[in-house]
């Protein structure tokens, strides 16, 4: 994505071990921090085992030191693995 870019959409999908994950009940939030220390998040909309959010923008150029999908239920809280946004 480029910096200031506000229209990156990401639709994944959410498993468990390759298991879809169920998501009912469940609050998604994309969390990410980039290599500058600066820290974006923003909900997602869940439909299924799928979150869908568009990407916040970020001020700074270069690649996300972590980014993820925090998830919230009952006091649990799961994160997904990481995923790498680069911001050119």
């Amino acid at each position: 994505m480029r910096r200031g870019d506000d229209s990156t959409v990401v639709v994944a999908e959410i498993t468990d071990h390759g298991a879809p994950f169920d998501l009912e009940g469940w609050t998604a939030k994309f969390e990410a921090v980039t290599d500058s220390g600066e820290s974006v998040r923003t909900a997602c909309r869940t439909d299924g085992g799928r979150v869908r959010f568009a990407i916040p923008p970020f001020s700074k150029s270069g690649r996300s030191k972590a980014a993820y999908v925090r998830l919230e239920k009952d006091g649990a809280v799961v994160t997904t693995n990481d995923m790498e946004v680069m911001v050119l």
